[in-house]
């Protein structure tokens, strides 16, 4: 689990804090409703200054399932409105992040990776012979 230490000048603020673990915990709860075995999932959320979008997938001993966006409308709805939330949070000079990863493991031990410049990291499909894992995890 990721904690913060709050108050440095380079730390993350109360405000991201408090949403990074809403995130967390929206996501491992829709996990654990899930009601099949899985393993790990994940979650990508993507944003520009007037849009956003975001998808998710979890893996079996099976394989890999996208998580199907009609299913799952609570879901993406909450990344969408608290995923904005969190890049404004995040910014430091202005700068914000462009895409980041909520992983998640059965065990609901999670870890977020940001990205500030390329708008493809990470992506999850099972297009083009492509896994539905993020690429280059």
């Amino acid at each position: 689990m990721s904690f913060f230490s709050l108050g440095n000048k380079n730390q993350p603020s109360q405000k991201s804090a408090e949403l990074t673990i809403e995130l967390a915990k929206t996501f491992a709860a829709e996990m654990r409703g899930i009601g099949a075995p899985w393993i790990k999932a994940y979650m990508r959320f993507e944003a520009g200054d007037e849009w956003c979008g975001c998808k998710g997938s979890y893996t079996t001993e099976d394989g890999t399932t996208l998580l199907d966006v009609f299913k799952h409308k609570e879901l993406m709805r909450r990344f969408q409105e608290l995923g904005p939330q969190l890049r404004e949070a995040l910014s430091h000079n202005g700068k914000k992040f462009c895409v980041t990863l909520l992983t998640i493991d059965s065990e609901m031990n999670y870890e977020f990776l940001y990205e500030y410049n390329d708008t493809n990291k990470w992506e999850i499909s099972k297009m083009d012979g492509g896994s539905g894992v993020p690429e280059g995890v």
